[in-house]
């Protein structure tokens, strides 16, 4: 699979697109914290990273841009 490239386009490490697919799948930001073995507060930091990378302000918006790079 590979990411569109553009103005819009995002890179994304391994780690955030697996925290991606993990919440886009509905699991919760602990379920993910859990599934990526990392404190929840490191899932709310890479959230906020990602926000301001895609100059969105809520998660869901991260989420769609995300699936949009599909």
């Amino acid at each position: 699979m590979c990411e569109r490239t553009g103005p819009d386009h995002v890179e994304l490490d391994r780690d955030d697109r697996h925290l991606l697919d993990l919440l886009g799948a509905g699991t919760s930001a602990t379920g993910a914290a859990e599934g990526l073995g990392v404190p929840l507060a490191e899932v709310a930091r890479r959230l906020t990273a990602l926000r301001a990378r895609y100059g969105v302000t809520s998660t869901r918006e991260v989420l769609e841009h995300y699936r949009s790079q599909r």
